[in-house]
């Protein structure tokens, strides 16, 4: 009985490996590189933007209402592991609060190991109470800039655009 491989297999077995551990040196990344995300909560505006051009569906943003109208906390988290790297949201960020690493490695043994995540607390909206009275002073001058124009067209002084009775 002749078995083809047995001796190339003992061989193998007994010598020295040709393969190199991963990585033997840690090389750096090629520039430009998209690798691993960081988020500034700091900086964010929490407009959503990149959440609505990411291809993926990598980006979640969740809500929570502080008691007492002290704001909103709003959370951005990204999940490497539905990411494609395509860096859309780092372009349409506006706040560029959103960057990509060099970091190329991203072996995980558990999902949360890929998720990158922040908090910021967005403060709530000052109410205005000088909005209602600008908009009534437009309306008063909006109202008189016409009288004034449909009155202006036609009238002289001999023949007034309002006549007494």
């Amino acid at each position: 009985m002749d078995l083809p491989f047995v001796k190339e297999a003992l061989h193998q077995l007994f010598s020295k490996s040709s393969c190199a551990m991963y990585p033997v040196v840690p090389s750096e990344a090629a520039p430009n590189y998209r690798g691993r995300i960081v988020y500034h909560p700091d900086r964010c505006l929490g407009c959503g933007m990149c959440e609505r051009v990411c291809s993926g569906n990598a980006i979640t943003r969740t809500v929570e209402h502080l008691p007492d109208d002290q704001g909103d906390k709003i959370t951005l988290t990204f999940n490497l592991g539905s990411c494609t790297f395509c860096a859309t949201c780092a372009d349409f960020c506006s706040s560029h609060s959103i960057e990509f690493t060099g970091d190329y490695h991203m072996v995980a043994t558990k999902e949360e190991d890929l998720l990158v995540s922040g908090s910021f607390i967005k403060a709530p909206r000052k109410k205005r109470k000088w909005v209602k009275r600008v908009i009534a002073l437009a309306v008063v001058v909006a109202v008189g800039v016409f009288v004034f124009r449909s009155c202006s067209g036609g009238a002289t002084m001999k023949r007034p655009c309002h006549r007494s009775p």
